[in-house]
């Protein structure tokens, strides 16, 4: 009989911690979008980037000479991996205020078409010959231009 209610007690003292920290976590303003959401809007975003970079490292002569096309497409590469990282966050960020979660797939396309749209006005702004000061403000786009992409198509959660 004694142990019987050393169960009961100790059940009794654990249940309400359990409790507590779920009412915690029901309280967090943001849900976020699944994991492979992300992943399909990452993934799109990489791949525009990358295929940006081909076409301006072999088609467009974008090079740095010391380091050959290689050497450029590489570091085009790497600095494609920040990009990708800045879009995701604003893109996780977004569909968390918004409450709108994209399907994973249709996430590959936003990612995509996020990617294009940022490269088209790094382009414009090249177009106007920008200092590199305002250059570096158009990165700032980045996340803005992913938190958006989640308005345009999505379900409501």
């Amino acid at each position: 009989m004694l142990r019987s209610n050393k169960a009961v007690n100790t059940d009794a003292q654990v249940r309400p911690r359990a409790v507590r920290a779920s009412v915690l976590v029901r309280r967090l303003p943001l849900r976020w979008p699944s994991q492979m959401g992300l992943v399909w809007f990452a993934a799109g975003s990489y791949v525009a980037f990358v295929a940006a970079s081909g076409t301006a490292v072999y088609t467009a002569k974008y090079v740095e000479h010391a380091w050959g096309k290689g050497g450029s497409f590489q570091l085009l590469c790497v600095l494609a991996v920040v990009a990708t990282v800045l879009l995701t966050i604003g893109f996780g960020l977004g569909a968390a205020i918004i409450k709108r979660f994209p399907r994973a797939r249709s996430s590959f396309a936003m990612g995509f078409a996020a990617a294009v749209f940022f490269v088209g006005v790094m382009w414009l702004l090249s177009i106007g010959h920008a200092t590199p000061a305002e250059s570096w403000l158009g990165v700032l786009l980045l996340p803005f231009i992913g938190g958006a992409m989640p308005a345009l198509g999505g379900r409501d959660g």
